[in-house]
Parts: C-alpha cells; structure tokens; sequence
C-alpha cells in the first residue's frame, strides 16, 4: 500500500499484532542504556523532555536511537507554547500595516507547531487514538547468566 510506513515489531508486540509472517527476524533491538538530551535544547523544551522521556521510558517505548526525534518533538512543542504565549499577549487578530485587520503571524506558527506535533506524538503513541492500538506487556527481562545458553546434548 501506498503511504503506510512499515511498524516496527516492538510497536507490533504492544499492539498485540505480531504475527510471525510479518515480523522481520533481522530487525535491530536498539538499547535504552544511553538516552541523553542533545545540549542544543532550550529551557523549555528540556523541562518537557525530561518529562516526556520519563513517561516512554515507563511505557517501555523509548529507546537510544529515539532521543532525536523526541527532541524534535520537545523543540516543536517548545515553538508551540511560545507562539501560543504571543497569541494570547497580542490576539489572534492584530493591525496590519494597511490598517485592516489580520491573523496573527504567530497564531499562524502555533498552528503549524501544533499540527507538527501531533504527527510526533502519533509516532510514540502519545494519542488516545494511537495507545488504543497498543497494549502494554511487561518488559523482558535479560538473562545475563552465560551458562542459561548451554543446552544438553542428547546421548
């Protein structure tokens, strides 16, 4: 089909749609050993970073490779919440240089900024709409004991 972006199996298993014929066996396991922030994130989106990552890492959906998307999400948001300020400071409405009357630039970006975000958040299953097609499980616990790997010959 034309537009549908494949799923990866992690989002597959917590939707409960893993089916053997459609996972790919070869699919990478990213580690969630080493999520860091990138330094460039403002005040704002950091505080919402931290926030956020709490609630995937919990969710069992954040991993290492992730954290440049969530920091597009959490920059995004950021501009959001700026341009939502400047909106409700000056008015969805302001004066034009001709005198009439015109929407606000910033309503303009908050709208964009928003519409932007709702694509991310969708990709975390951060919706109501999109958790309705996950279903938690636990997460698997490793064995770290190098001898569970040893299996008995048969005689």
């Amino acid at each position: 089909m034309a537009g549908r972006r494949p799923v990866p199996s992690n989002i597959k298993r917590l939707r409960g749609t893993d089916q053997p014929c459609r996972m790919n066996p070869n699919e990478p396991e990213p580690k969630t050993d080493c999520i860091e922030p990138p330094f460039e994130l403002s005040s704002v989106a950091q505080k919402h970073w931290d926030k956020t990552l709490e609630q995937l890492l919990s969710a069992n959906i954040m991993t290492n490779i992730d954290s440049t998307a969530l920091a597009a999400y959490c920059e995004t948001y950021a501009t959001w919440v700026d341009a939502v300020q400047k909106v409700k400071r000056h008015g969805a409405v302001i004066k034009g240089p001709s005198g009439f009357p015109v929407r606000s630039p910033y309503f303009a970006v908050a709208e964009r900024s928003l519409a932007a975000m709702n694509k991310m958040l969708v990709e975390f299953g951060m919706t109501p709409a999109s958790r309705t097609k996950v279903s938690a499980t636990a997460p698997k616990e490793e064995n770290n004991n190098p001898f569970s790997k040893i299996t008995k010959k048969s005689a």
